[in-house]
């Protein structure tokens, strides 16, 4: 029973690998969390679909691995991710992942506090003529 399931696991997952492989044409497909766990029960098969139903030439066939991570791959990429953040290099120009621009030291302009506020209140009017009456 077991082996008949993931034997339809593999060959659902290989229909998706196969339709990524034509598209990307990549060399190599790693398979990672806890589907690595399955080990040769799964890849196995997923080595044959890819052999068998991609595009590839003949002469380069497309690898199917096993990650060494296994379910520790995704708090690897997350680590990844906010290590990338912290120390990405300032002003580089690129868009960062939170969607904000970086600021770069030399586009910052100094502003006194004198010159943030007219020195009469609003409008340089003084204060003595803003009273009612």
């Amino acid at each position: 029973m077991a082996r008949s399931v993931l034997r339809a696991m593999s060959e659902a997952l290989g229909a998706g690998v196969v339709n990524l492989v034509n598209t990307f044409d990549p060399e190599a497909i790693v398979v990672g969390g806890r589907l690595a766990l399955a080990g040769d029960l799964l890849l196995d098969r997923l080595r044959e679909m890819v052999a068998d139903c991609t595009m590839v030439s003949d002469l380069r066939q497309v690898r199917v691995l096993q990650s060494t991570l296994h379910t520790q791959a995704p708090v690897i990429g997350a680590f990844s991710l906010v290590l990338r953040e912290l120390f990405q290099p300032e002003g580089d120009g690129r868009l960062r992942s939170t969607g904000t621009v970086p600021v770069r030291s030399s586009d910052v302009v100094p502003v006194r506090s004198a010159d943030a506020v007219p020195a009469h209140g609003a409008g340089g009017v003084p204060p003595e003529r803003l009273t009612a009456g």
